[in-house]
């Protein structure tokens, strides 16, 4: 197949041992995890894996997202290689998806108040702050872990720029806007930054397109934010 989201053969429900209702999904396997396939080679050949996982990771969000779901929880654990044969990655581990449309093609109103829902690590700052999930929160998570896939090893001491610090402070502001790309996307191609970018509020195309603006009237703002 050529699906990145990994197929649902069966869905069921048992009776556990106290008598209550468990239900149980059956999903395709993936040969081996995205790290596996990625770090079981050098050099070129490396990173051109870590780019396509990238890809496809990025094909299986836009299917979900297509479908009126979000996942809110991606992370290298909760996707895999189809096959070495066939080196397709697949989503899965749907535990935490929520549609955020409601059936009819309208996205549904924001929650004032909802519980955290993920992974710390590759949760956006927003998510972390206990608002709303959308579909920018997914495709935040999406960079932080192409940024994990494209790291120099394996198991690097620090994946993240965030792993590992106990300063809640740092930890916050390694997740803005106001952190320096460059601790983020170190070991990225370069077109990372420009994604990178885009995903940020468009504080700098707005800025950019108004002052084209002006320059072609002949009048430059003399407030300071050129």
């Amino acid at each position: 197949g050529t699906s990145s989201v990994v197929p649902l053969f069966d869905k069921r429900m048992l009776t556990d041992q106290h008598g209550e209702g468990m239900e149980f999904v059956v999903l395709e396997r993936a040969a081996l995890p995205v790290k596996e396939y990625i770090f079981s080679v050098e050099g070129p050949v490396r990173k051109l894996r870590a780019a396509n996982v990238s890809l496809q990771m990025l094909k299986g969000i836009y299917d979900l997202h297509e479908q009126g779901l979000l996942h809110r929880d991606l992370k290298p654990d909760n996707m895999g290689i189809f096959s070495t044969e066939q080196p397709i990655t697949l989503l899965f581990d749907l535990g935490m998806a929520r549609m955020y449309t409601d059936g009819e093609s309208d996205v549904r109103p924001p929650r004032k108040c909802c519980p955290f829902r993920g992974t710390p690590e590759w949760a956006s700052e927003s998510a972390q702050k206990g608002r709303e999930q959308t579909r920018y929160d997914d495709l935040i998570a999406w960079l932080y872990v192409t940024c994990e896939l494209f790291a120099s090893e394996k198991e690097p001491a620090q994946p993240l720029p965030w792993t590992y610090r106990n300063n809640n402070k740092a930890h916050k502001y390694l997740k803005t806007m106001f952190c320096p790309a460059r601790y983020l996307l170190q070991n990225t191609p370069p077109q990372y930054y420009a994604i990178n970018l885009y995903l940020q509020t468009g504080y700098h195309y707005i800025l950019g397109a108004l002052s084209m603006r002006a320059l072609r009237e002949g009048s430059l703002p003399s407030n300071g934010y050129l």
